[in-house]
């Protein structure tokens, strides 16, 4: 029988795959990667670890059993077979991290942190290509911290604090778009912060304090950042703060600078961060007087802006003011008193079986009241038997104000007759909201409408 040209062709092009398939299928075949790439990955780890003091590894990371059923170890469920999550974090372990790790393709989640691994990031794991959580945090790891990291297209949660990594933030860290969270905390960090490293459109929080970073906060901001909390202190940074940060951060909740040399005033544009809970500014070199537009910020209930050069003369007319602000304007306040439900703070009658209710919330405010403006905690040492914090002040109500007044608010002159005026007045509420039976006690409605009143008083001089 004949061959027609198009069976010829059919013919050839057969013979040809098949001469592929004998030359190179093989191979190719080898090189994709299965279940018994992860595992050979893991056993290579495995060999690289030199301490296992649980011996949580050389127990149970055997291959007579599925890698999926290895402690630390998560398969996905849809490649049952494939390894997407290494978990070995709090297990005692040393070693290094052998190369062989790049070749856990499917591996989204990697914890090895608080152990004792050390040597460097190999640069194989810039292969995990869906690698989402990355966390080495609590180990002795060393040197630059790799550019590479920047090359893992879906990269959401990036913690290398607490190692000895050092040199500069590599720019190449700005690039990674997917990041949510980036912790570098706790190394030896130093030279300038990245200009961009705010700019990442998804980051929420970014910790690079306890490091030797210097030069100025960088000053260009990613417009309606989603940013939540900025943590740069304990570093050499110095400079003026950006006049133009709650511009962009509208939703920022957390400003922390402390143990740095930033100097110039304190700007009055803070106070556009509305959602400002923690703001610490102390030991630094912060000069001039502290702006008034702070009090505005209703959510605000953690300032700290001890150690600086600010100029004392407005300090308890501002203080009032805030110790009012942090008590209004929040409709759901009293979820933050309850955090203060302890020794000393805590209302009479849950030591003995009282019910918690909103009248014990309002004990607590006053005692915090109380410890704002004089500057002592109700658990300090000179109240011991039957004085205490309570009656300290009680006592100096309301012409010995000033016995009692934190001198950390007072300037080097005598404060003015409205000052104290105004600390009396919110001390003597305070008491008022300290009664011992909770029946006797304000209702919070009432404390709200006294401290408004207070405030535009306040607002009148």
């Amino acid at each position: 029988m004949e061959t027609t040209p198009r069976a010829s062709i059919n013919i050839m092009t057969a013979l040809l795959l098949l001469s592929l398939h004998c030359f190179i299928g093989p191979a190719a075949m080898a090189e994709q990667p299965s279940s018994s790439t992860d595992q050979a990955s893991l056993l290579a780890l495995k060999q690289h670890i030199t301490d296992d003091p649980e011996d949580l590894l050389s127990t149970n990371w055997t291959e007579t059993t599925s890698v999926c059923n290895w402690v630390g170890i998560t398969c996905g469920t849809t490649h049952t077979s494939r390894v997407t999550s290494l978990n070995l974090a709090f297990m005692g372990l040393s070693g290094t991290l052998p190369p062989h790790l790049g070749n856990l393709s499917f591996l989204a989640y990697f914890d090895i942190s608080n152990n004792t691994f050390h040597g460097s990031l190999p640069v194989e794991l810039s292969r995990l290509r869906r690698l989402q959580y990355f966390s080495v945090s609590g180990n002795s790891f060393e040197g630059e911290i790799p550019p590479w990291l920047a090359s893992l297209p879906r990269l959401e949660y990036l913690f290398l604090n607490s190692n000895g990594f050092s040199g500069a933030i590599p720019e190449s860290i700005c690039n990674v778009s997917t990041l949510q969270k980036l912790d570098l905390s706790e190394n030896q960090l130093a030279r300038s912060i990245p200009s961009l490293i705010f700019n990442m459109p998804m980051l929420k929080a970014i910790n690079l304090s306890s490091n030797q970073l210097s030069g100025a906060m960088p000053s260009s901001f990613c417009s309606e950042s989603p940013l939540l909390e900025i943590d740069l202190k304990y570093n050499n940074l110095s400079g003026d703060l950006p006049r133009n940060i709650c511009g962009n951060l509208p939703n920022l909740q957390g400003l922390l600078l402390t143990g740095n040399q930033f100097s110039g005033e304190i700007p009055s544009s803070l106070s556009e961060c509305r959602q400002l809970q923690f703001l610490s500014l102390s030991v630094n070199n912060f000069s001039g007087a502290i702006p008034r537009e702070l009090g505005n910020l209703t959510t605000l209930n953690r300032l700290y802006l001890g150690y600086n050069n600010l100029i004392g003369e407005d300090l308890v007319a501002y203080i009032c003011d805030f110790g009012i602000a942090k008590l209004l304007g929040e409709e759901n306040s009293m979820t933050r008193t309850k955090t203060l439900a302890t020794i000393g703070y805590m209302a009479p009658e849950y030591g003995s079986g009282g019910y918690v209710s909103t009248r014990g919330d309002v004990y607590s405010y006053g005692i915090l009241l109380m410890e704002i403006f004089t500057g002592k905690r109700p658990t300090d040492e000179m109240f011991s038997g039957e004085e205490s914090l309570k009656r300290w002040v009680k006592s100096s109500l309301p012409d010995a104000v000033g016995d009692v007044l934190d001198a950390k608010l007072l300037s080097r002159e005598e404060p003015t007759a409205a000052k104290l005026e105004c600390v009396s007045t919110i001390l003597e509420l305070a008491t008022h909201c300290c009664t011992e039976l909770p029946e006797k006690r304000m209702g919070m409605n009432d404390v709200l409408a006294k401290l408004k009143k207070i405030r535009t008083v306040l607002g009148q001089r």
